[in-house]
């Protein structure tokens, strides 16, 4: 991920299984020079993105599967 704008963006990544339960949560904030995250999943996911400040919205800046 990756704030072109470093404007105070907070954001929170969920990765959701089954039934919509949360796997993982991460929260980032500062991330104007990038950030990768990496997650190790099997089997059907959901990654639902949430603004958590500023009235800004999320931000994702690719997605690489293997």
């Amino acid at each position: 991920m990756l704030d072109w704008e470093p404007s105070g963006r907070w954001q929170r990544l969920d990765i959701l299984g089954s039934n919509d339960v949360v796997i993982d949560t991460r929260a980032l904030d500062s991330f104007g020079d990038g950030v990768y995250l990496t997650f190790l999943l099997r089997g059907h996911a959901k990654i639902r993105f949430s603004n958590l400040a500023n009235g800004l919205n999320a931000v994702l800046s690719g997605i690489f599967i293997d």
